[in-house]
């Protein structure tokens, strides 16, 4: 987690299938996701970011305004999207809770993606602070291992 003038961001990329039913448990339960470094092709990962004490204006308005950017391993952009309205208008909760950012995103590794370090980038800007929040993460696309089935030798036979 990193915190700007009392705001906060967090940024995971998880390989959990059902992150959504981790997070949409009672206020009084922490969720735990599995942080994923590697993914094989064919795998897929989601990218979940997080934020707390976002600031109220005198209407008890919020106003957070996201950007993402993920970079390939030979330095291409795969998404480059910023200035997104996250969250703005009233905003009910408690700002200290930690709430999930509606900008979540899926990556799956296909057969054309470079293998290597994707970096992702996540800004989240609160207004009302004049706070913004920069987070990085990387994940590294593997090729599958192969996997090698030992052989024991009977009756004295070899095998190369």
């Amino acid at each position: 987690m990193k915190s700007i003038k009392g705001f906060g961001g967090w940024l995971i990329i998880t390989p959990d299938k059902n992150w959504a039913n981790k997070w949409e448990t009672p206020s009084d339960t922490t969720p735990y996701f599995s942080e994923a470094k590697t993914v094989e092709y064919g795998e897929q990962l989601t990218i979940l970011t997080f934020y707390i004490n976002p600031l109220k204006d005198k209407s008890g308005h919020v106003n957070i305004v996201c950007g993402i950017k993920i970079t390939r391993p030979n330095n291409t952009i795969s998404i480059d999207n910023q200035n997104i309205q996250c969250v703005k208008g009233e905003f009910p909760g408690n700002p200290r809770s930690v709430y999930l950012s509606p900008v979540v995103i899926k990556y799956s590794g296909d057969a054309g993606d470079p293998p290597g370090d994707w970096i992702v980038e996540v800004v989240l800007n609160d207004k009302n602070r004049g706070a913004r929040v920069e987070l990085k993460s990387k994940f590294t696309l593997i090729k599958k291992a192969n996997k090698r089935v030992k052989l024991t030798p009977k009756n004295g036979a070899t095998y190369p």
